[in-house]
């Protein structure tokens, strides 16, 4: 596979820069990579003078420079952007798949229980009853759109790495709430939280007891899930909560402690998000999650609508076509009151 000959630092300011009408010079490397990434990828052209940012996935085969001569450099300037636009999730830190794929569309199987039996001498093994379906992955449009002023387009390469930042914590808001709370329709995958096959606990009240968390756990062991492969995802009310709820009454054990260099609650990782709602706590065998997402990230550059060609404003919108689906919905648990 042929990869970039003319290697350069990637720079988002100066796809900021080349916005303008007549500026398209000035992002002419980073719009270069964006048709090899078409072509690798066999996307459509991106309307509005838009680009196409690699997924780190294509990124090695992109570029082939040795570190001496500075391609792990270009490299890696590359996955800094491409990582502002797509970044990890918390889902992904507590065990989720990414599945980057070319397509518009991923069946992924799914196996139901299988018999196991004893056979006795000279007998025949009982046949395989194990049925295989399939999970369907279709894409849903994310849309994050930011606004970049006048004074902060001058600073450029001064600030670029604040402005990636940021486009990073929008874009994985979005595409987090959704992997989570999706409801299934207008436009919305749907959420873990909203599974029709998950597992479910009821809280007496709004704060959960040591005791209720535990049967969340023991209703996934009954399932047959590793719970060494478990995760709690709460949100960071909810974490505050916990941190000051002893196990017992006068216990000084508290349900949530920072063991091991990372918050735990029986002795299971604790993942905290803004984007799981408050009043839920969502246990889970996370290697069952598939986060998928379609092509390449775009993004649509606005420097004249609604008066910005006054204002010196450029508005950006990224867009990434996502999917979450579950192979086995029984490795998802989640408690409310």
């Amino acid at each position: 596979m042929p990869a970039i000959a003319d290697q350069r630092p990637y720079s988002f300011t100066n796809l900021l820069a080349s916005s303008l009408l007549g500026q398209e010079h000035k992002a002419r490397y980073e719009r270069g990579l964006s048709l090899k990434t078409a072509d690798l990828m066999g996307h459509g052209p991106v309307p509005n003078g838009g680009i196409l940012v690699p997924p780190r996935a294509l990124l090695r085969d992109l570029f082939t420079g040795a570190s001496t001569s500075g391609g792990s450099l270009v490299e890696n300037s590359v996955a800094l952007v491409a990582e502002s636009v797509r970044p990890q999730l918390v889902l992904e830190r507590a065990g989720a798949n990414r599945i980057e794929t070319a397509g518009s569309g991923i069946s992924l199987p799914r196996w139901d229980d299988a018999v196991a039996n004893w056979v006795a001498e000279g007998s025949n093994a009982q046949s395989l009853s194990t049925t295989i379906a399939t999970v369907d992955a279709t894409p849903h449009c994310a849309s994050a759109r930011l606004a970049f002023s006048r004074k902060l387009k001058l600073l450029g390469q001064d600030v670029e790495g604040q402005m990636l930042a940021e486009i990073g914590r929008s874009v994985a808001a979005l595409i987090e709430s959704g992997c989570l709370a999706g409801t299934g329709s207008n436009s919305q995958p749907l959420g873990l939280l909203n599974l029709t096959g998950k597992l479910t606990t009821s809280f007496a009240s709004t704060t959960p007891t040591y005791a209720e968390l535990a049967v969340m756990v023991g209703q996934l062991a009954a399932e047959n899930i590793d719970v060494a492969r478990l995760a709690f995802v709460i949100h960071p009310q909810m974490l505050s909560t916990l941190m000051l709820q002893p196990v017992a009454a006068g216990s000084s054990v508290f349900c949530v402690e920072w063991l091991e260099g990372q918050w735990r609650c029986l002795g299971v990782p604790v993942f905290v998000t803004t984007n799981c709602p408050s009043s839920k706590v969502l246990l889970a065998d996370f290697t069952a999650v598939n986060i998928i997402y379609f092509g390449a990230a775009q993004l649509i550059f606005d420097s004249y609508t609604n008066g910005r060609s006054i204002n010196g404003a450029t508005e950006i919108t990224v867009l990434n076509y996502v999917d979450v689906v579950v192979t086995n919905e029984t490795s998802i648990a989640v408690g409310s009151n």
